[in-house]
């Protein structure tokens, strides 16, 4: 009776052991890939950003121009950009983020954007600096 009981316990932690290894299993892959050619695209045009900001102390930034037109700080735009798929091999800087919604302001079609190229002019001066961020972006739609 005991070695009965010893295989039906064992039986029993067997079965639980299976069920909890497929239940915490993903069938989901790791990655998804979507393989875009320019051909799937097509050209909208270039358009220039430029975000004018002062910073202090290396750490607190006071944005004076967006686009060339002077900023309140009562009204909050921005685009975000995915670093991996919309930039042409352009380390950005996270501030063009704020001057981008320009680019679907002049193609509002726009489904893909490429940053493409980006100056940065800096005045140090003490405790602080006056920064100048230009960037070029190509606006992609999508063909139908």
């Amino acid at each position: 009776m005991k070695l009965y009981k010893m295989i039906l316990l064992a039986a029993f932690a067997l079965a639980l052991a299976s069920c909890s290894t497929v239940s915490k299993s993903s069938f989901a892959p790791d990655t998804t890939q979507l393989n875009i050619a320019m051909d799937d695209l097509v050209y909208l045009g270039e358009v220039e950003v430029s975000v004018d900001f002062d910073k202090y102390l290396g750490i607190f930034k006071r944005i004076e121009k967006i686009n060339g037109v002077e900023y309140d700080g009562k009204k909050h735009q921005s685009a975000s950009v995915s670093l991996n798929a919309f930039v042409g091999g352009v380390a950005i800087n996270p501030v063009v983020c704020r001057a981008l919604p320009k680019v679907y302001e002049t193609y509002p079609e726009t489904d893909y954007i490429i940053v493409v190229g980006q100056t940065v002019q800096r005045e140090i001066m003490f405790l602080g600096s006056e920064n100048v961020v230009k960037a070029r972006v190509k606006a992609y739609k999508f063909k139908k």
